[in-house]
């Protein structure tokens, strides 16, 4: 036998609808996301993102590609503060959240010798989106001049653009991030 079913009074009633409603609302704001602060190391270098095309983005976990107002130095590590919020409507080759600058907090010349490789993967897209030569020499889609060490990886660099092979050339600041970018070698994979 069922026990009677027995209905609070109406007050009682009330409350727990005011807290049905209080509780969906956290509930929205947790699947919308709310606004977060929080503080980022960003290394001297940028990399490649494959998607529609092949991007430079800045490595700066939980932003997509950037960062809005940041003024990004090649050759200098950041140390930011950022507000990282959700897109609701992204576009389909876009990212899902947005971070803007709060804060500076330091940014400091990368130490000479510093390394890095730029991997790009065969087929199109490829990565004469990223590497591009210029009149006054080589240039990364984002503007960055560099040059290749010698005549032997600038070669190379000519020779291999263009291939559907995927690319990994290896950067360097040799004297430090204010001395310029640096193409020490590349290879080609299948």
């Amino acid at each position: 036998m069922n026990a009677p079913t027995v209905q609070p009074p109406l007050g009682d009633r009330a409350a727990a609808g005011n807290w049905s409603l209080g509780c969906l609302a956290a509930m929205m704001l947790l699947l919308l996301g709310c606004p977060q602060v929080k503080e980022l190391e960003i290394p001297p270098f940028k990399k490649a993102v494959h998607g529609e095309g092949v991007l430079l983005c800045l490595d700066a976990p939980g932003c997509g590609c950037g960062i809005e107002s940041l003024e990004y130095r090649w050759g200098y590590e950041h140390h930011v503060r950022v507000v990282v919020e959700q897109v609701l409507d992204p576009p389909a080759d876009g990212s899902s959240v947005k971070c803007s600058l709060v804060e500076l907090l330091d940014e400091r010349e990368a130490p000479a010798g510093t390394k890095f490789d730029l991997i790009g993967q065969a087929g199109p897209p490829n990565f004469e989106e990223v590497v591009q030569h210029a009149d006054d020499g080589w240039r990364l889609s984002d503007g960055e001049p560099f040059a290749g060490a010698d005549e032997i990886v600038n070669a190379q660099i000519s020779d291999l653009l263009g291939q559907d092979r995927g690319l990994i050339i290896s950067f360097e600041f040799p004297e430090g991030g204010s001395g310029g970018l640096v193409a020490s070698a590349i290879t080609a994979f299948d």
